[in-house]
């Protein structure tokens, strides 16, 4: 257990360095509440997990490769240029990636599923997992099952943040005018281009 309370210490404090998804975990519940908000919290998870197990499990060493590592980063810079382009374009009435498109009446599964790819547009997350986890094997202070709930405690963090942070979207977005919203929208959306054009140019350096 206290591995775990560990991992989830350590994990609290990397949620302290806000990237897209945690933004748009934030504009997803102050435009559509709580609720919504939870199902994209969940793909989120479950994506880091998923990221931590193939860690563990060393697929890392796989994706180093010149190649493949291009290939992620062009991936991860295309869906976060769609989905930045989308908000921006969405503060001026219009829809890019309709398919994905989260209205009043979304159904519950459209949240999860822009959620999910936002997350996974950055899978080279492997690899800093990759390098967190060989540092704490060597170390030695960990057995295999402590490995494991460490990154349970991870995980954790991740769902306990980003709830939070889906909580007080929810009740600000409560108090805000529509034209705000969409003016939120737009102002995410820009955050969310310039992940895309950080992480083309650290491709190229």
């Amino acid at each position: 257990m206290m591995v775990v309370l560990r991992g989830f210490r350590f994990g609290m404090i990397l949620q302290l360095a806000v990237g897209p998804v945690c933004i748009y975990i934030f504009n997803l519940a102050s435009k559509h509440g709580f609720p919504e908000a939870a199902v994209g919290v969940a793909a989120v998870t479950f994506v880091d997990a998923l990221f931590i197990l193939l860690a563990i499990f060393g697929v890392a060493s796989f994706m180093e490769r010149p190649k493949i590592n291009r290939g992620l980063r062009i991936f991860g810079f295309i869906v976060l240029l769609a989905f930045g382009a989308n908000l921006v374009l969405s503060a001026f009435g219009l829809e890019l990636l309709s398919h994905f498109r989260i209205s009043s009446g979304a159904e519950m599964d459209r949240p999860f599923l822009s959620s999910l790819l936002l997350t996974a547009s950055n899978p080279l997350t492997i690899l800093f997992w990759a390098g967190l986890f060989s540092a704490k094997i060597a170390e030695g202070g960990l057995s295999k099952a402590g490995i494991y709930a460490f990154g349970l405690g991870t995980v954790l963090s991740t769902l306990a943040f980003l709830l939070v942070i889906a909580l007080a979207g929810s009740f600000i977005g409560q108090f805000l005018p529509q034209g705000v919203l969409k003016v939120l929208d737009g102002a995410v959306g820009v955050l969310i281009l310039y992940f895309a054009v950080r992480m083309v140019r650290s491709r190229s350096e």
